[in-house]
């Protein structure tokens, strides 16, 4: 498929500029603000320039055109802002989205490839992913691909799950979907159907609902779920195991195993104001810092043992090890709230007090992103504090902020975007607030804290929680189904 026009925009233009020497993980989060607002863009209105800039970035910056661009313009660039930030950088793991290929959205539609290009034109966001040694494939976000349709009323001959299924079963008549080996082989790449079946999953709809809506056996739709899983993992830049003897100690550490998951207040000048004189312990940065490398480490070390199709609870212990990861990098983050509050004030020459809520608010959005991209670069091999990664990264940050009129900090979101497995792998929106509903003495609410790590430990593996608790990964499941429901 050719490339797409030419960024036209010239705001999009020098933020695609920008990010060309940008880490990986910061360009994956660019691109998931840029995916999130091209849903949110009605072709036919017209949108400011400015609050463009706001959103994609956080703030407002000095020079910016006092224009309008018309809706689908904006999407079209759009689309060509995406394929340029990530056609160099990234793969399928660090986006941490549901994805479809060009061939599975051709199926789904029943369209040329050309036709594929010409709604690309017209707001189809996409993705060009690199492949070692094979260069890069289009891919399509599949909440951009959905969103299409809802804006369209329905694209071309969209297939349902069902009719995918029986055309399937039609081609092989007497064999299961995916009976021999290789039927197995030739379906090797995620289908539409996959993706449904992956989508459905993350949105807690139960084993028994997906064998029913998908025609699949129970161990087929295990399959898919794990294939993807397993998928997801391998895409993540984890770093190579060390010493596993050395990382469980680190990890067994009072400082990396309590002191977590504590909610993040609402209240931002608050918690910048109280943090202000606050002086972070060397020997729990050192901890911490240090258990933070020893938990993706043990993650890699685990996805490697557990071969090439992994179960459910070798996955189920990856997925813990991730989990828990995050938990420790949010308080290295929260450790530099008094250099964050000292970065801002010097940066605006004034004090937070001086400053409205809405400048607040979207200064320390950009702050909070910085410091998680400082502690992410921060060595914890070498003798340095975390504190010197990020400095550098809230200077780069903070130049040049003039105000801030747009999208406020909400609660607890920056502790969603620490790292980019959280995308598959927190609890959704809404589902700690719903199991805080429960009760203190809920059962269940007992259960999914010590599944996330809400109750102060670190998150726990599905064996841990029966071990402890008598909950099978049946009621963790139907727990979280509910918490969901609740949420909503």
């Amino acid at each position: 498929m050719p490339p797409l026009s030419r960024i036209r925009s010239s705001v999009l233009e020098a933020l695609a500029r920008e990010l060309r020497h940008a880490p990986a993980e910061t360009v994956a989060r660019q691109v998931r603000m840029a995916v999130e607002l091209a849903a949110d863009i009605e072709p036919g209105e017209m949108y400011p320039v400015q609050w463009l800039v706001v959103r994609l970035t956080g703030f407002e910056v000095r020079g910016v055109e006092d224009v309008q661009i018309v809706g689908e313009a904006l999407l079209g660039d759009l689309s060509a802002f995406v394929v340029r930030l990530s056609e160099e950088k990234l793969d399928a793991g660090v986006i941490g989205l549901p994805l479809m290929s060009l061939s599975e959205l051709r199926s789904r539609w029943g369209v040329s490839e050309r036709t594929i290009e010409r709604y690309r034109r017209r707001g189809l966001v996409a993705l060009r992913l690199a492949e070692s040694g094979k260069g890069s494939r289009l891919v399509f976000p599949v909440g951009c691909v959905e969103g299409f349709e809802r804006r369209r009323g329905g694209v071309g001959g969209v297939k349902s799950m069902r009719r995918v299924v029986a055309e399937d079963r039609a081609a092989r008549p007497g064999r299961g979907v995916r009976g021999t080996p290789g039927a197995r082989r030739a379906r090797a790449a995620p289908g539409p159907r996959d993706e449904e079946i992956w989508s459905m999953w993350l949105r807690g709809v139960s084993a028994a609902e997906l064998v029913a809506r998908s025609g699949l056996t129970r161990a087929s739709v295990h399959r898919v779920v794990n294939a993807r899983r397993a998928s997801l993992l391998r895409g993540l830049a984890l770093p190579e195991p060390g010493d596993e003897r050395a990382d469980r100690e680190a990890c067994a550490h009072p400082l990396t195993r309590g002191g977590l998951g504590e909610r993040e207040p609402s209240d931002v000048r608050g918690v910048l104001e109280a943090s202000r004189s606050a002086v972070a312990a060397l020997a729990a940065e050192r901890a911490r810092a240090w258990a933070y490398g020893a938990l993706r480490r043990l993650a890699r070390g685990a996805l490697e043992r557990a071969g090439a199709e992994p179960g459910s609870l070798a996955l189920d212990e990856v997925e813990t090890l991730l989990r828990w990861a995050t938990l420790v990098k949010v308080e290295l983050v929260r450790m530099q709230r008094p250099l964050i509050v000292r970065s801002i004030e010097e940066r605006l020459g004034k004090r937070l007090d001086a400053l409205d809520e809405a400048m607040l608010r979207a200064v320390a959005r950009a702050a909070y992103g910085a410091a998680i991209e400082g502690v992410e670069r921060f060595d914890a091999s070498g003798p340095g504090r975390v504190a010197a990664p990020v400095s550098l990264a809230l200077s780069r940050a903070l130049a040049g902020v003039k105000g801030a009129r747009g999208k406020a900090l909400a609660e607890g979101c920056w502790t969603r975007t620490v790292n980019v497995w959280q995308a598959w792998l927190d609890a959704p929106e809404g589902v700690r607030e719903a199991v805080e509903g429960w009760g203190p003495g809920s059962r269940g609410a007992a259960v999914l804290a010590a599944r996330f790590g809400w109750d102060g430990g670190p998150p726990r593996t599905l064996r841990e929680i029966e071990a402890e608790l008598g909950a099978s990964a049946a009621t963790v499941s139907r727990l979280l189904r509910r918490a969901q429901r609740d949420g909503v």
